[in-house]
């Protein structure tokens, strides 16, 4: 599992688990702790956040919201999904924070895990 900050994962309320290295580092770019595996998609398991004891927003690349929803449901109290409709050009974190809709994702993320 890559953590590109593990100081962040210890100030931040919630962990943002992506499908990527570059998402997690997007993630990391906007403010938020983030994190993902490092065996590629579909690969990050409940047992890699066991250390997390906080809430853990998933944030799957577009088309991989089922990959998500698994993830969430071993994640027992502390997974939400956070569901995108992400902007024209961009299939994923990484791609909205580049294209400049990284406030429009920091916005998405906060208000779904206020929820």
């Amino acid at each position: 599992f890559y953590v590109p900050d593990w100081c962040a994962t210890e100030s931040n309320n919630f962990l943002c688990v992506t499908f990527g290295m570059f998402d997690a580092i997007a993630m990391l770019e906007l403010g938020l702790a983030s994190g993902t595996s490092t065996t590629g998609k579909g690969s990050t398991n409940a047992e890699q956040l066991e250390w997390c004891r906080k809430p853990i927003a998933v944030i799957p690349d577009k088309g991989e919201e089922d990959t998500g929803r698994k993830l969430v449901a071993r994640l027992g109290w502390r997974g939400h999904l956070v569901k995108l409709e992400y902007p024209d050009g961009c299939k994923d974190p990484a791609d909205c924070w580049q294209l400049g809709h990284g406030q429009w994702l920091y916005d998405e993320i906060i208000k779904e895990m206020k929820r």
